[in-house]
């Protein structure tokens, strides 16, 4: 018993995140297939469109998410749960269809996996024979009589929204309309024509209730599919529906939510009548709202437009989620609640939070203040900035007078003046990531400020309105990296600029993004790249100033340069990080100068294949005690990492997430930033 007990615990602690701490504001990204357990109303489940696949088994108090390299979430497969048996879950991961028998602490891969690498959009076990379970892989329709052991394809079936089965009585819902079979799967016959977009179904108390999304209507069965009628009263016409979905065993209570509007219909009566049972409102409404919509109102987040659920067993609990937040109601919709961030004092648009562990954002950079060790920072896409003044505990947002609050990429401290920082700021968010690079979509711009980022001020007058992405200050001097344009001096810390970037990118791709200084006075710029299409026409690179951009000398032309390092010993001995690009996988990974960057290596660097055939290498970073220590951040690979100088290279045992934008260090802590995973952190 004590051996199995500690292989289980070891088990669980490969698969959730170990000694690593999520920390940050909390939510901000967008969240998809919220789920609850049938027979544990204390465990409940949600994904993230960047891989984060997360688990609560306190009521959604507090999350953890699941390691990213064996089983990540994805924005197109629900949980399902054994009817019967409370250990036995199923979702489709990124990485195929899995199971787990430990009511979701630890998960496998199904063995037989017929439809190949196809994503599993819809799984459903019937009821009344948990042995038969269907499955929807993308267009593709299976059934397995054994629990997932074997498969066969429905061959008469294609792109499936929502199965139902009671004992031989098989229903699906299809872009081609509702198909019934009564002999378990034999023969089928079309009972409503038109595409439909969402299908449910229950049996309880003698009655079968069928519900289906078709046109933008609601219609309801009550004779297992036979008939239809109509499902609208006290439905406004207008109304974009979403997804419906209703009681295992009390199908006559049912909700179908808006994918425009702000509202969830329910039903008790088998859709004879609907009533609007979802009021959310700052400061009003019957929901217990987040930051986020004290921050920028209900339009951030939207709708319940990425998932929407019931709980099969109890239909008083329900969930849904948009592009900020997962929301939930466990009294039929009397009351609901966010369940991403607790605030710590009265919610307001001012107010302090902590984060309960869904972390679902983007990161750029992580700081540690140099004057008050307790004040630390994040550098986020989406919502621009937050603060913190315990350690990073809890955390405020920070982008009052911020004009460009969606992103900031980078800080620069003044060291001689306490509480003052400058910030490089855009709305274009997630440079350098393949989205981003094609052109300038949105202005930025400098900022500063005086009270340790709690309000900000622009200094952009005479730069140009495009993104600032990297920030410098060196005594009186200020650099800025201006995407798609180039790099601008201010020698009176921000009140004018001047333009300085002579010899500095090719016609065509002047997309410089990070700037640093080195020990020499030197000055480098790296430029990465400019998508057009699938194609990268005019390659970036990594350039140097020795007289403060007055001029500038191309060290490494590359096709999508992400970031570089200078050695911290020796200045000579430069890093460069780049991506792989259609037809070019040899782009992605590091190479090396050991001569000040006349020439270069690339190193032999052993990627796992099992996580990608090719690498986004973003960035190089050394250990701040012992630099022989380096460190790659990969948005495919995590983390790499070699204690000899970058000889050899092996997996770090980071975070529980693939997608690594940077790594720094606070005396003994280990900071992580992610793409889309949030902040980690490990004390050693």
């Amino acid at each position: 018993m004590r051996k199995t007990l500690a292989i289980l615990l070891l088990l669980a602690c490969s698969l959730y995140s170990g000694d690593w701490e999520n920390i940050g504001l909390g939510g901000g990204g967008a969240q998809y297939s919220p789920a609850n357990s049938p027979h544990d109303k204390n465990i409940f489940f949600v994904s993230c469109d960047m891989g984060g696949f997360y688990r609560s088994v306190d009521s959604a108090k507090t999350w953890k998410m699941f390691d990213t390299r064996k089983i990540s979430g994805t924005n197109r497969s629900e949980v399902a749960f054994h009817p019967s048996d409370p250990n036995i879950i199923f979702t489709g991961s990124s990485q195929g269809l899995q199971v787990s028998k430990d009511k979701g602490l630890n998960w496998e891969l199904l063995k037989n996996q017929p439809w190949g690498k196809k994503y599993i959009n819809v799984i459903y076990i019937s009821k009344k024979n948990p042995a038969s379970m269907f499955a929807s892989a993308e267009k593709e329709a299976w059934t397995s009589p054994d629990g997932g052991i074997s498969w066969s394809r429905i061959e008469a079936l294609s792109d499936v929204k929502g199965f139902f089965a009671e004992d031989g009585l098989w229903l699906a819902g299809t872009l081609q309309g509702v198909f019934l079979s009564k002999d378990s799967g034999n023969a089928w016959k079309l009972v409503k024509d038109g595409a439909i977009a969402s299908f449910c179904g229950g049996s309880g108390n003698g009655r079968t209730f069928l519900y289906c999304l078709s046109g933008g209507k609601l219609s309801v069965s009550s004779n297992k599919g036979e008939t239809w009628k109509d499902s609208m009263k006290g439905i406004r016409s207008t109304s974009a529906l979403y997804k419906v979905v209703c009681g295992e065993s009390q199908p006559e209570t049912a909700y179908v939510d808006s994918n425009k509007e702000y509202k969830v219909y329910k039903t008790n009566d088998g859709g004879e009548q609907w009533e609007n049972c979802y009021n959310p409102g700052v400061g009003s409404g019957n929901t217990e709202i987040g930051w986020l919509s004290y921050q920028w109102g209900l339009g951030w987040g939207g709708p319940f437009n990425t998932g929407f659920n019931i709980n099969r067993a109890d239909p008083q609990t329900i969930m849904g989620t948009n592009y900020g937040e997962t929301i939930i109601s466990t009294d039929g919709g009397k009351s609901w609640r966010q369940v991403y961030s607790t605030p710590v004092n009265k919610p307001s648009r001012s107010s302090i939070w902590k984060s309960r562990g869904l972390e679902v954002t983007t990161t750029w950079n992580y700081y540690v203040d140099p004057f008050e060790k307790n004040r630390h920072y994040i550098c986020y896409t989406d919502f621009g900035f937050a603060r913190s003044e315990d350690f990073g505990s809890t955390w405020a947002l920070g982008v009052e007078g911020n004009p460009w609050q969606n992103s900031v990429y980078e800080l620069a401290f003044d060291k001689e003046n306490k509480g003052v920082i400058y910030a490089a700021a855009s709305n274009q968010h997630d440079i350098p990531t393949w989205t981003n690079v094609d052109k300038v979509k949105h202005p930025g711009g400098i900022i500063k400020s005086e009270n340790f980022g709690k309000n900000w001020i622009s200094i952009s007058k005479g730069l140009p309105a495009v993104p600032a992405t990297s920030i410098i200050k060196d005594g009186k001097t200020l650099y800025a990296a201006m995407f798609g344009d180039g790099v601008y001096r201010s020698d009176d810390l921000g009140l004018s600029w001047v333009k300085k970037s002579s010899g500095l990118g090719q016609e065509g791709n002047k997309h410089v993004h990070k700037l640093k200084l080195g020990a020499s006075g030197a000055l480098y710029c790296s430029i990465t790249a400019k998508r057009d299409g699938s194609k990268f026409p005019v390659p970036g690179g990594l350039y140097k100033s020795v007289d403060k951009g007055e001029s500038w000398t191309c060290l490494l032309e590359h096709p999508w340069l992400m970031n570089f390092s200078i050695h911290p010993n020796d200045e000579k001995i430069l890093y460069a990080a780049g991506s792989a690009i259609p037809g070019n996988h040899d782009a992605g990974g590091i190479s090396r100068s050991a001569d000040g960057g006349q020439t270069w290596k690339r190193l032999e660097i052993d990627f796992p294949v099992k996580y990608s055939t090719y690498a986004h290498a973003i960035g190089i970073y050394f250990d701040p005690k012992e630099s022989r220590k380096i460190y790659i951040a990969s948005l495919t690979h995590g983390i790499m990492f070699s204690e000899d100088d970058g000889n050899t290279w092996k997996e770090f045992d980071g975070p529980p997430f693939l997608g690594v934008t940077g790594v720094v260090w606070d005396e003994d802590t280990m900071y992580v930033t992610t793409f889309g995973g949030g902040v980690w952190r490990r004390r050693n």
